[in-house]
């Protein structure tokens, strides 16, 4: 399993060799130090096994959270700017420029952003060096093939990152040579083209789901690919693209809805039959800080969102009133998403206001392993070590953008048939099927609106929440009490760091 928690020796031994650890070192300033790869193409591209171990190295960044000194999630981002969460922590002093998304107060030099954008583009330089250099080895043909395709997937994923949170960024696409570091930004739509055009060309040699080994989990797929296009698609309004590649997805009948959809987010649901792209983590990494070259990280999200006090964690991410009354009567999905007052956190107690000292009603339960604090490691730090996945594009994502997509094409009746079959999972789960969950019969606005709804239930706290509410429109009205101005927050500001190592070439985002 690539990057995974229960291959992890196999992995590390590769990815801890010297080579590897010189090669791909992390860069703070990543524009700035991309060509340290020239000095090495003569002499490392030269095997198949450096060719795996450089795939490897391209992946890893999925795993980065922990960058430029400081830490970054994308649910930093989707879910801080919403009404559905505040950060928390120990209070509105506890780290200021995380606490200002949820006021929209954040700056150019807000140093989660140059963080977020530092790892992004240490994933973009890593898989250039990778599809620059793959032509030139020596190796199996079909090979050499599905690792360019992966490669290709993975660029096109680390610039979707990028321009749904800042626009139009600096397009890499090779090694960039000394007099080339100091480059302008490209527009948002050469962005989405070239995005476009990595995942076309990445479907082709990419393999099925069912086609993996058991070790070969974590690796990009066919769906994978297919999967992030059609959320580009989605992003750009290319309804009628949409809903065909939305359907090619569902009849590959490669994913289908967990039956159960609390068991998703439990160790024995990772990498289950609706996951279709999934970052994996390791309860062995021995304690590092989400950035480390040659190590399988842990998920520090788990003890960022565990409520702090008695119980360990500390205590950001924290639900508020305003989630939980998305949620219709009786949907069991709540109980899924958040742990209330009252509720087992396993081994760990009855969770109370007492324990934690803090006065939240709810705390994030999607990061939580069930697992007995007893069973954390005692190497390094074991608060990072958790080992709970990264669900990144799950299968019911697929079913309401494309039932999104069939609406704005006017097909309201396969716009129904998608989401109700999100629904109809969910209310297996419930004590009283009958009486919850009914189906969507609704048509015209009320039907999309009942599509957005079930997105925000169906993918809480997963960090899809602002960015759905920004290209869909909807972001100026909702979230104007909390300092969303239109025509600036869209985009997150560039951050400043690298607007001066760009030499100013790189401009700022309106507003900022």
């Amino acid at each position: 399993m690539l990057l995974s928690k229960y291959n992890s020796m196999r992995i590390k031994l590769l990815l801890l060799s010297i080579l590897a650890s010189i090669l791909f070192w992390s860069c703070e300033d990543e524009l700035e130090k991309l060509p340290l790869l020239q000095t090495m193409d003569g002499n490392y591209y030269i095997s198949e096994t450096q060719a795996f171990e450089a795939i490897v190295a391209s992946y890893d960044p999925l795993q980065y959270n922990f960058s430029a000194g400081v830490y970054h999630f994308r649910w930093f981002l989707g879910n801080f700017t919403t009404h559905d969460v505040i950060p928390g922590g120990s209070g509105p002093n506890d780290q200021p420029q995380l606490q200002a998304f949820n006021s929209f107060s954040y700056v150019p030099s807000n140093i989660h952003l140059n963080s977020d954008w530092t790892a992004q583009y240490q994933g973009i330089y890593r898989t250039n060096a990778l599809i620059n250099m793959l032509p030139e080895i020596n190796m199996n043909d079909s090979t050499k093939s599905q690792m360019m395709a992966e490669g290709k997937f993975l660029r096109a994923f680390y610039y979707f990152n990028l321009v749904t949170a800042y626009g139009g960024v600096p397009l890499v696409d090779h090694v960039l040579a000394p007099t080339e570091f100091q480059m302008g930004r490209a527009s948002e739509d050469e962005i989405w083209d070239f995005i476009e055009l990595n995942l076309e060309e990445a479907i082709a040699d990419l393999r099925l789901r069912s086609e993996l080994s058991y070790d070969d989990y974590g690796r990009a797929t066919k769906g994978a690919a297919r999967a992030l296009l059609l959320k580009t698609l989605v992003y750009r309004e290319k309804w009628s693209d949409a809903a065909s590649l939305g359907e090619i997805i569902i009849n590959t009948n490669q994913y289908s809805l967990d039956a159960d959809y609390e068991d998703i987010f439990t160790i024995a649901g990772e990498n289950g039959p609706g996951s279709i792209f999934e970052i994996q983590r390791s309860s062995q990494g021995g304690g590092y800080w989400g950035n480390v070259n040659g190590a399988n990280d842990g998920n520090l999200a788990v003890v960022y969102q565990l409520p702090r006090g008695a119980y360990g964690g500390w205590g950001f991410n924290i639900p508020q009133q305003n989630f939980v009354n998305e949620f219709e009567s009786g949907d069991p999905r709540l109980n899924a998403s958040v742990f209330q007052i009252g509720d087992e956190l396993c081994d760990r107690g009855t969770l109370s206001k007492s324990s934690t000292g803090f006065d939240h009603d709810y705390y994030s339960k999607k990061y939580f392993a069930c697992r007995s604090e007893h069973e954390l490691i005692s190497i390094g730090d074991p608060v990072m070590n958790g080992e709970v996945n990264d669900r990144v594009i799950r299968y019911a994502d697929v079913l309401l953008l494309t039932a999104e997509a069939h609406y704005h094409q006017g097909d309201e009746s396969e716009a129904k048939i998608l989401v109700n079959q999100v629904r109809a999972r969910a209310r297996r789960s419930a004590s009283d099927p009958d009486a919850v969950l009914a189906d969507i019969t609704s048509s015209g606005a009320t039907l999309l609106s009942a599509i957005y709804h079930e997105r925000d239930v169906e993918l809480g706290l997963e960090g899809e929440k602002f960015f759905d509410l920004v290209r869909t429109g909807r972001a100026a009205t909702i979230l104007a009490d909390l300092g969303f101005e239109e025509g600036t927050h869209e985009h997150f500001p560039i951050p400043q760091r690298q607007i001066d190592l760009s030499g100013g070439n790189m401009t700022q985002n309106d507003g900022y």
